[in-house]
């Protein structure tokens, strides 16, 4: 017996994140591009967000780059938040 590598895409819509399949890459959110995932907290990131790499080459998420920015003492401007 042969062992056969096959890669299965489908494409679906959910409602709900709990819905979509552990392996599913997500392409968009209500209709905008997901461009990735931050590394620290997982959280999807969408096109127009504001995101960055860190020094090691990590994909962040506003959030997580504040929360770094802080506490190497940088304050961010009030906007920011």
């Amino acid at each position: 017996m042969k062992n056969i590598e096959y890669t299965l895409i489908t494409y679906g819509f959910v409602s709900r994140f709990c819905d979509v399949p552990d392996d599913a890459v997500v392409r968009a959110i209500d209709g905008v591009d997901v461009i990735g995932r931050c590394e620290s907290c997982k959280n999807y990131i969408l096109d127009g967000d504001l995101h960055m790499f860190d020094s090691d080459g990590c994909f962040l998420c506003e959030r997580c780059t504040l929360k770094i920015a802080e506490k190497d003492g940088f304050k961010p401007p009030r906007m920011w938040k």
